[in-house]
């Protein structure tokens, strides 16, 4: 893909992301929803590793993070979205996030 292409993408993603303020980001992506299976292969993986900090790029409202603070309680978790309500949401479920960035 070129330059171009890349371009057009990230317009189109970024009118799609901002024409979804209102979503109930907590509902949709929080740790209440119902459980995803791509969150346990998250939690196994690192399992393997020995780690102190993980930055999910695309958090969303960061139920990935939040499911990865769960099992490793001394792990430095942050995430990055370019979605403010989406980050704002995650600041909310969680406070002690080292990094919750736009």
């Amino acid at each position: 893909m070129g330059i171009k292409g890349i371009l057009k993408s990230t317009k189109y993603h970024r009118k799609y992301w901002k024409n979804r303020k209102n979503i109930d980001w907590k509902a949709a992506y929080g740790p209440q929803e119902p459980e995803h299976p791509h969150r346990n292969v998250i939690v196994d993986t690192l399992r393997r590793f020995d780690f102190r900090s993980v930055l999910e790029v695309g958090c969303a409202a960061g139920a990935n993070i939040y499911r990865i603070k769960e099992a490793f309680p001394r792990a430095d978790v942050g995430g990055i979205d370019w979605n403010e309500e989406a980050i704002e949401e995650a600041k909310r479920m969680l406070p002690r996030a080292t990094v919750l960035q736009v």
